[in-house]
């Protein structure tokens, strides 16, 4: 399949802007892009302690090329990355390794 490098980049009000670089096995050049994911919800109450949340059209996918990812909003300056980790393997990097890493396909 190949490596992707994903930055994301939290935004107030449930929402995040991301970036992507991905090197397919195999290949020499990188293909790049970016994207945003954010959650919109209707949020009505049920009981006094309870809510049904509708979906919107929330987009809660991260795509880089063919490799995807769940993600959800935490807080102003943090998300959640969901993964299958027999598919995906994740690691984190420092904010600078965005532009600076390599990729390659071992």
């Amino acid at each position: 399949m190949g490596v992707a490098l994903v930055e994301v980049n939290p935004v107030a009000g449930g929402k995040a802007s991301y970036r992507w670089r991905f090197l397919g096995k195999g290949q020499t050049n990188e293909l790049v892009g970016k994207g945003d994911v954010f959650e919109k919800y209707d949020k009505k109450r049920t009981g006094l302690n309870s809510f049904s949340l509708t979906d919107m059209g929330s987009v809660l996918k991260i795509v880089a090329e063919p490799i995807e990812v769940d993600w959800s909003y935490s807080g102003p300056h943090t998300s959640y990355i969901y993964f299958e980790p027999a598919r995906v393997k994740a690691q984190i990097l420092f904010d600078q390794a965005f532009d600076t890493a390599s990729l390659t396909n071992n």
